[in-house]
């Protein structure tokens, strides 16, 4: 305001310092034969005084809208509405094993170095936005160890996940893309006789995302996941043999995301997708270590998530100081199994069993 106020002042300044306008002189007409006929000089208005400058008043004065955000266009309204945090990452699958009379057991194994399967709901908002981000994670219990007979090992496994990504937006933040790397710290088990490691690196995941539907306090987008086999490889030993479960699948997961602030205190965001494996990781065993034998494709279920987040602003995000704002979010993730994958086993006479499959025949996950 009070730059505002010393540019009206200097105009104001500079009209009053307009020198006068020079007095017309009189011009005459000459014709052969008859008087010159003078016409009268014309007479110009005095100059008008300056203008004085605009008090400074609570009644001239503008006064800012009494809620920033109501009074904010939709677009940058909605986008203060924090991301959603996310889910567990998805463990579908699970290795049963047994070497003889030795050792036997199960455990659930996270394919493509724990980041495989991707949802949409990971740090994620239903529009389309410009940014750059690094997550952490670290997931304590992700999978679980029965071990009925031999040594025990670990019972449960830990994850700790690093995800860089970009998201980039085109055709006036109507559209954008997103990529995302996953990598991981921690992916391996062992015990006496039998051991896996998961890799270090994930899936790259690519997600368009469209904005089809938007007002001053809801949005609704949809948009289309694609799951990329660039993580690595399950190897393992049980005894002598080796396994191999090679990460070849691609996964499409489209979904539609909605999210609305009807006041400004409340706001939700949710998203509903599905999850299809296009095709199958091929499963290798070498039991002399000399040339592997293939046991089979296996392929994941197909999965359905349903996510929802409601928040409060305990302190309104109106306006930017030490703290730009406050908010209490809780949030509830649902993944449930529309079939069934397929199970590779060794063959029943081998002495060392290997049976890859789905974690449970109903996954149902709250």
């Amino acid at each position: 305001m009070l730059v505002a106020a010393t540019l009206r002042a200097d105009d104001d300044i500079e009209l009053a310092q307009v020198p006068p306008a020079a007095p017309a002189k009189p011009q005459a007409k000459v014709n052969a034969g008859k008087p010159a006929a003078v016409k009268p000089a014309a007479v110009k208005p005095a100059n008008k005084p300056a203008a004085e400058p605009p008090t400074d008043n609570a009644a001239t004065r503008q006064q800012p809208p009494p809620n920033m955000i109501a009074a904010a266009a939709p677009m940058e309204r909605l986008a203060a509405i924090p991301a959603m945090f996310g889910d567990l990452p998805s463990v579908s699958q699970k290795l049963r094993f047994s070497g003889g009379t030795s050792l036997a057991g199960a455990i659930d194994v996270p394919l493509a170095a724990g980041g495989g399967r991707m949802k949409i709901a990971e740090d994620n908002s239903p529009l389309p936005e410009d940014r750059a981000f690094f997550l952490y994670n670290h997931y304590a219990h992700v999978g679980d160890a029965v071990i009925s007979q031999g040594v025990p090992g670990p019972t449960t496994m830990d994850l700790d996940r690093f995800t860089f990504g970009v998201e980039k937006t085109f055709l006036d933040r109507c559209w954008s893309v997103e990529l995302r790397m996953p990598l991981a710290a921690n992916t391996d088990y062992s015990m006496s006789g039998f051991n896996f490691s998961d890799g270090r690196v994930g899936n790259l995941e690519v997600v368009l995302k469209r904005l089809v539907y938007e007002t001053e306090c809801t949005a609704v987008s949809v948009g289309l996941g694609i799951d990329t086999p660039t993580g690595s490889d399950l190897q393992g030993n049980l005894l002598a043999s080796h396994f191999t479960v090679h990460n070849e699948a691609v996964h499409l997961m489209p979904f539609v995301g909605a999210v609305r602030k009807p006041n400004a205190r409340w706001f939700w965001s949710t998203f509903l997708q599905v999850d299809v494996a296009t095709n199958g990781d091929h499963v290798e065993l070498d039991a002399l270590r000399t040339s592997p034998t293939e046991l089979g494709v296996l392929s994941e279920q197909t999965l359905l998530y349903a996510d929802f987040s409601v928040g409060y602003w305990l302190l309104p995000k109106d306006n930017c100081g030490t703290l730009c704002g406050l908010a209490a979010i809780v949030e509830t993730h649902c993944t449930t199994g529309l079939g069934t994958g397929t199970t590779v086993a060794t063959p029943p006479a081998s002495t060392n069993q290997l049976t890859f499959g789905p974690r449970t025949d109903n996954t149902d996950i709250f």
